[in-house]
């Protein structure tokens, strides 16, 4: 079987690739402009450009896929050329062409907003898009309800698989599957070099860690309060005003490889507490033995439990009204997060280790 996965979604694509390769599949990773994002994506094995004057380039290598790949793992972005879609010219084309020739697509989302209009979300939250700046009025950029429904437009037709972790709106056809963690660079006990090594302010002080990637967009806008961090903030200083040795270890714009340093550090993880499912940070650190706190809708727990079985996620579910409660449990019951931390390794080395997860994807592709 041969696989072209196409467009980054973090690192994902470039692990899945490499594991899927590992255990004897044809498979490649197609980017965009990776110079920009390498960091942050580890590469590909094709880099292209989006720009218009990438087009021939870019339709020569098209040919040549289109006759080679069985499967197109299309991850967030619905297309081969994002010129075209983005200029909203002959957008579809390329996976009309990829079906005619008899191949398959997979349809694999990324983010709150590829598979979910803002609207939807709102009728099952109405907070959690305003909580987000991006969505304020459903009008910028990717944050929309135009802009989900031109994502799905033509992926609706087409898509022989969906994958998605929250099975609503054009998901709820979805299948779940677990996203890749390097374990042996997440491995606990990794070798902190110098320059990255935390400074506590206070000695013996529990350090609970809590990342976002960015707290802007790329074009500049307020990512707001995206993944509760106004909340860690305020429950860490209540915390200490009760005389709790804690310090919030607030770290962004890190890329991952680095960010592991301090991940490792960290006693008590704080993930996410807005959307409502576990993300790749969570993952890492789970995958690093850390107790994780993380908010997971019903929505989300129901999706994983068709995976995993009656195999629980090891992640003590949070929400903002239970934040202060469940991290003071943490800093106080040191036996627990122990316990914690030990499961979430052996969880993540079961499920989020590279090639446990390809085997999963290459097992969905063979249904296809």
């Amino acid at each position: 079987m041969r696989i072209l996965h196409i467009h980054h979604a973090l690192y994902l694509p470039r692990l899945i690739t490499r594991a899927m390769r590992e255990l004897g599949a044809d498979a490649d990773f197609l980017d965009f402009d990776v110079k920009r994002v390498k960091e942050f994506t580890w590469g590909s094995d094709f880099d292209m450009s989006a720009a218009p004057w990438g087009l021939p380039r870019l339709a020569l290598f098209f040919a040549r896929a289109i006759k080679h790949y069985d499967v197109f793992h299309f991850w967030a972005k619905p297309y081969v050329f994002p010129f075209l879609f983005h200029a909203r010219v002959l957008f579809g084309l390329d996976l009309k062409m990829i079906k005619k020739a008899g191949k398959k697509i997979v349809w694999h989302s990324d983010g709150c907003f590829a598979m979910t209009r803002p609207s939807v979300w709102k009728g099952i939250d109405p907070d959690f898009c305003r909580i987000c700046k991006q969505t304020q009025g459903d009008i910028y950029a990717f944050c929309s309800d135009e802009y989900t429904i031109r994502l799905n437009k033509y992926m609706q037709r087409y898509a022989d698989l969906k994958i998605s972790a929250i099975k609503l709106d054009f998901a709820r056809d979805a299948i779940y599957l677990p996203a890749p963690v390097e374990t042996e660079l997440w491995s606990p006990g990794i070798k902190i070099p110098e320059e990255h090594r935390y400074k506590e302010k206070k000695a013996g002080s529990i350090k609970i860690y809590h990342g976002v990637g960015s707290s802007v967009t790329g074009n500049g806008v307020s990512r707001g309060n995206i993944k509760g961090t106004e909340w860690v903030i305020e429950v860490v200083k209540r915390l200490k005003e009760e005389g709790h040795n804690v310090e919030l270890m607030h770290i962004t714009s890190m890329p991952n490889r680095t960010l592991r340093y301090y991940q490792a550090q960290a006693d008590i993880v704080a993930d996410q507490f807005v959307m409502g499912a576990v993300g790749q940070n969570g993952r890492e650190c789970m995958a690093l033995g850390k107790p994780v706190l993380a908010y997971m809708r019903k929505e989300f727990l129901d999706t994983i439990s068709e995976y995993h079985g009656s195999e629980e996620l090891p992640v003590l579910n949070t929400d903002r009204e239970s934040l202060y409660y469940n991290l003071k449990r943490l800093i106080e019951d040191e036996g627990l997060r122990r316990r914690l931390g030990k499961s979430s390794r052996e969880f993540a080395e079961k499920w989020f280790e590279p090639k446990a997860a390809a085997r999963s994807y290459l097992n969905a592709y063979e249904t296809l």
